[in-house]
């Protein structure tokens, strides 16, 4: 049986590094909502690898150039979710899906192949090496951090991820 132990890590974010979190959560919403209205005009359930295809096309496009601004696991991981919240939903697991307000949900995944722990922090993708109040745990060499996302509560700015 595996047993994993979550973590919850305040961050102490530069203010360029701010900017940068900011806009990964505003992207992470965008997209989520973005497909949310995919799903919801179209008229049967569209698979994840659709989804992708067509986001890599939105991101193309000079008027939404601004989503590349954040890493591109940002963008993949809340088309994923979004396609989890469905599968959920239709195995009656969970209440339909809603779209996602500013303010609220304020969170986005973080690449955890390319996360490392620092002297001082944390090094994530595009936001570089973030300062943290404590540690994080050591690892050992086959493990990685799991499903790690970086959240603002309103007035704190956390990491959070799980080790087995």
């Amino acid at each position: 049986m595996k047993v994993i132990k979550g973590y919850k890590i305040r961050l102490n974010p530069t203010l360029e590094q701010e900017i940068l979190i900011k806009k990964s959560i505003g992207v992470s919403r965008f997209i989520y909502n973005w497909c949310l209205f995919k799903q919801v005009g179209s008229a049967k359930f569209i698979k994840y690898t659709e989804l992708s295809k067509e986001l890599t096309k939105l991101k193309k496009t000079q008027d939404y150039s601004w989503l590349n601004e954040v890493g591109c696991n940002v963008s993949k991981h809340a088309v994923r979710d979004l396609c989890d919240v469905y599968k959920r939903y239709f195995n009656h697991i969970s209440n339909k899906p809603k779209f996602k307000k500013k303010g609220y949900h304020n969170s986005f995944y973080v690449n955890c192949e390319r996360m490392r722990r620092t002297k001082n922090g944390v090094r994530c993708e595009k936001i570089g090496d973030v300062k943290t109040t404590e540690n994080l745990p050591k690892l050992r060499k086959d493990k990685h951090y799991m499903n790690p996302h970086i959240i603002f509560d309103g007035k704190y700015y956390y990491i959070t991820f799980g080790i087995e």
